[in-house]
């Protein structure tokens, strides 16, 4: 993630809500981030063997303080007010765990479309259902569980069908707070992304099944 990470950086000390507690987990990185990482001395740097982004996302839930929560992976960028307004979305609706805005998908310079994201889907704003455009609330993983390290690229996905599943709020934000880049790398996420899927949505039709007390 080095060629993206200091601008994801910048995108965050620019947000227009300042109490924030930043931190970066390093999950087994070979590249230079750590060194960029060492230029912004107020981000704390914990750093783990690779074991993939749930795990890492939720090594940084665990090491963090706040109230809500809020992810970025190092290639996508907050627009300045992302955070102030799911705070205020959060703060003015008590029963929900969870918010998420509408992103925007942008090409790196000579990079083209990939397949699977439509011509309408790079031009418009899009339902930001990634970690980047997300925010919970700290008491939302006591109600729901952690992210599922057993999935490596649609671990956030399951946590939000879990959410759902079990009766709880989710708000959606019309505006657009993150920008969603693509680039090189992520054709391969994508593709294990699309395959857990599968798995995770055969999960949310048993629970629901269960729930129903269907056999």
């Amino acid at each position: 993630g080095e060629e993206f990470l200091s601008q994801t950086l910048n995108s965050v000390l620019a947000q227009s809500w300042t109490s924030l507690e930043v931190v970066a987990v390093d999950d087994g990185s070979t590249d230079g981030s750590l060194d960029i990482l060492a230029r912004y001395p107020w981000v704390r740097v914990l750093r783990q063997c690779n074991a993939g982004p749930a795990a890492a996302r939720n090594v940084g839930v665990a090491a963090t303080t706040g109230e809500y929560i809020a992810f970025l992976d190092q290639d996508d960028l907050w627009e300045p007010g992302k955070t102030r307004a799911q705070v205020g979305a959060l703060a003015g609706d008590p029963a929900a765990v969870c918010v998420h805005s509408m992103q925007q998908y942008f090409l790196e310079p000579g990079v083209p479309r990939p397949p699977w994201l439509t011509e309408h889907q790079l031009h418009h704003p899009q339902p930001g259902m990634t970690p980047s455009a997300m925010m919970m609330r700290r008491s939302a993983f006591g109600l729901i569980g952690i992210f599922d390290e057993g999935l490596r690229a649609a671990s956030d996905t399951d946590w939000l069908f879990r959410a759902k599943d079990r009766g709880h709020t989710v708000i959606q934000l019309a505006t657009v707070a993150v920008r969603h880049r693509i680039h090189g790398q992520n054709q391969q996420y994508q593709s294990a992304a699309s395959e857990e899927l599968v798995q995770v949505v055969r999960r949310s039709i048993l629970r629901k099944r269960s729930a129903r007390g269907d056999r």
